[in-house]
């Protein structure tokens, strides 16, 4: 089952998965994805191939446009913390 809570941005910096885990062994899967400047870029540095996006902005950007910091930056950690005492 695929339980995605949702969670993106760029100052994404933690999340509180316990209501979407279950006992026992679970899985936890991170994507990663790329800025949409970075990918209109790729596909004019890449003209002989497909391109991936599909925009009509594409004049704002050249093969030679400046490629953005993306993807994830820093570490990717879980952290296990006690309950607050009530």
């Amino acid at each position: 089952m695929d339980m995605r809570p949702g969670l993106s941005g760029p100052r994404l910096t933690g999340a509180d998965i316990t209501g979407r885990l279950k006992p026992g062994t679970n899985e936890i899967k991170v994507e990663v994805s790329n800025t949409w400047n970075n990918r209109i870029v790729g596909d004019l540095k890449s003209p002989d191939k497909p391109a991936y996006a599909r925009t009509n902005v594409k004049f704002k950007f050249n093969k030679r446009s400046a490629l953005l910091p993306s993807g994830l930056m820093g570490k990717a950690e879980i952290v296990f913390w006690a309950p607050r005492p009530k």
